[in-house]
Formats: structure tokens, sequence, C-alpha cells
């Protein structure tokens, strides 16, 4: 994934880093593996960007992301162990996650004051950017509001109330996704649209509780903790609003041999049933369902998506992905919506939240940072 402010570099230095077809490909492959960023060494400064930047949303919050930093450079690069294999095989929600960190990390930096500047880094780093002086006032002004959204951006889980989008809201969100490439389409309550996209996610749903390699993929990142103690990363239950029948279903999704013994009894396609009805109660109250595209590739939009994303929160809005229509049925999706599957962003319901939802933990900077 090409970084957004690497090419801005490029487009405000014409003179500089044109490549031919066989360097563009080769930084297109090291892109692909692995995302970086580069500043001069200011430890504290680095150290609360990246805090603020593990606030970035990743699938079944994964943080898949690893920095390190040296004397000069801030290297972010991809932790092949916390890469959904099974569930997301193409990238796309790895790409997004990595995406929207570097991004997240742009953001914080500029509100501490500092730009960042796109330049190369030399063993198969392609991407990179070096310390590019003062931000201007009015940049950090706009990075520190970023920052405040990003601070509070959070997913729920938990029953949306009535409220529908009104006219400036939807225009307002539509700028901030047009200004990034991205389309967002929004099915209203009892909408046309609305009934076949959770026609589809029904069928998704199903499907995935139903895959014993998605389930226990599910399951290694499910968090039961003790009333009081957070976990780190991964689906801390008490962050889902489940009903009694999802947290006993969770439950045995965590351990994979009881899910399987269910699956010899006949069990387990009753109980995916049962499951996929309670995720879709919410999905059907929710006053509207969205979908977000783009022109070219999703996996290459993960900071127009955390942009969307911060737009939400400054509208008081809450949305909850649905990965898995995008994933298992995204090709009939794609056709509905007149677009390539690779051209399918994110999906989810989007409203406002009744009860205040608990937010997932993040890993310590500690946890995924070595030199700082």
């Amino acid at each position: 994934m090409e970084h957004p402010r690497l090419a801005e570099q490029t487009a405000q230095d014409p003179g500089e880093g044109r490549e031919d077809g066989d360097a563009a490909s080769l930084r297109d492959d090291a892109v692909s593996r692995g995302y970086t960023a580069v500043m001069s060494l200011d430890v504290p400064l680095i150290r609360r960007a990246l805090a603020l930047a593990g606030r970035a949303p990743s699938a079944h919050n994964t943080q898949p992301w690893r920095v390190t930093v040296t004397s000069d450079r801030v290297v972010v690069t991809v932790d092949p162990a916390r890469h959904l294999a099974h569930g997301d095989p193409m990238e796309r929600d790895l790409r997004l996650a990595m995406g929207a960190f570097c991004e997240a990390l742009r953001i914080a930096v500029r509100a501490e004051g500092r730009e960042l500047r796109a330049t190369l880094l030399p063993d198969g780093a392609f991407a990179a950017y070096a310390d590019g002086g003062l931000a201007t006032p009015e940049v950090r002004v706009e990075a520190s509001s970023l920052a405040g959204l990003l601070a509070r951006r959070v997913s729920s889980r938990l029953h949306y109330g009535p409220r529908m989008l009104d006219a400036e809201q939807r225009a307002e969100l539509d700028t901030v996704a047009s200004r990034h490439g991205l389309t967002l389409h929004v099915g209203g309550q009892g909408s046309r649209a609305a009934t076949a996209w959770i026609d589809l996610l029904r069928a998704s749903i199903r499907e995935t509780w139903l895959d014993v390699r998605s389930t226990s993929e599910l399951g290694a990142w499910l968090r039961f903790r003790p009333r009081g103690e957070a976990s780190e990363d991964g689906l801390d239950v008490r962050c889902m609003g489940l009903s009694r029948s999802e947290t006993v279903a969770l439950a045995a999704v965590a351990q994979p041999r009881l899910w399987q013994a269910l699956g010899r009894v006949f069990l387990a396609p009753s109980l995916a049933a049962t499951l996929a009805e309670d995720e879709l109660r919410h999905v059907r109250e929710a006053p509207q369902v969205c979908v977000v595209t783009c022109a070219g590739d999703a996996r290459e939009t993960g900071a127009g998506l955390l942009h969307l994303w911060l737009a939400f929160t400054r509208l008081g809005l809450h949305v909850h992905p649905y990965s898995a229509l995008l994933d298992r049925r995204g090709w009939e999706l794609a056709a509905l919506l007149g677009v390539d599957t690779r051209q399918l962003v994110f999906c989810g319901r989007l409203g406002v939240s009744e009860g205040a939802p608990v937010r997932s933990g993040r890993l310590p900077v500690d946890r995924f940072t070595t030199g700082a």
C-alpha cells in the first residue's frame, strides 16, 4: 500500500522520486509486505504518536502492526501472526488496518507540530518518511482536531437508536468520502437496498459460523476476562453487547473441539442459524446500513477509510463492521452496487448507540515497538 503522504510528496516534487516500471513494481511488492514511516529521532514525540496511532481500527482488533525505531527512522511492518489468514485471504482487512495505522501516525505527528516528508528506505523498506520540519499552524490545528477524534473513536456492537442521517450529515460524509476517493452507499431501514444487503449478510454470517476454520480463528481472538480486567487486543466479550445465546456460543467457539462435536450431532447448523438471527436483529433495527466502495483497489484505501470513520465520530455516529459480507458474498453485493469486488471497502450498520460502548483494549507501545 502506498501511504498517502508518499503520493503527496511525489506530486509536490515532480522532479524527484521518479521510477521506471521495474522500480515501481518492486515498490508495490515491498509496500504489500511492509508500511514504513521515518522521522528524526524524538523519542517522547514518537512514543506519544505511536500510542495514539494504536487506536486505529483493525479486524478482530488484531493490531497487526510492528514498529522499529532507529536513530533516524520509524519502520512499520506487518506482524504475520496477527493476520487473519483464513478469514482475510486477500489481505483486504490487513492492508486497510495498516493504511489506517500509518495515517493515524501521520495525524499524530502533525498534531505534535511536525511534518513527515516522503523518502526511500533501503533493504526492501520501500515507502518511508523523514522529518519534514514544522507543520504550519493551520495543519497542526486540523491534525489536533483529527487526533481528538481518533482518541474517541470506538465501534459499537450495541443496539442503535432510530435516528436517521439528516441531509447535512449525509452531505458532510459524502464530502469526506469523495475527498479520499471513496463512495458512501446508505440504505435506510426497510429500504430495498438495505433489505437486499441484509439478506446477503444473513447467509454470510451463517456460513461463517459453520466454517470450522473461521470459528477456530475467531476463537483465538476472543478475550474472556474477569470483570474489571481489560484485554490488550482481540475481541473482548465485554465490548460486544452479547445476548445469552451468543455468549454461550462464543464460549463453544473458543473450544474448537466442542464446536466440531456439535457439528457431528447436527447441533452446529441450528446454533449457527440462531447466532445469525441474533446478529441480524441489531442490523434490522439499525436506522441504516452502509457500504463503502472505491474506484480502484479497496486494499489501498485504509487512510481514507480512517478519515471517514473519524467523520462518523465527529457527527456522534457509531458503526459496527460486517466484513463477512464482503468476504463471503462480496460478488453478489458488488453486482447490486454495479462495482467490482475489489472495489468493496467496508460495510456495516450505522447509527447512534443507545448505550455507551465499552472501548476495546490496545497494546502498550512497548508491545509493538522496538528501539524507542
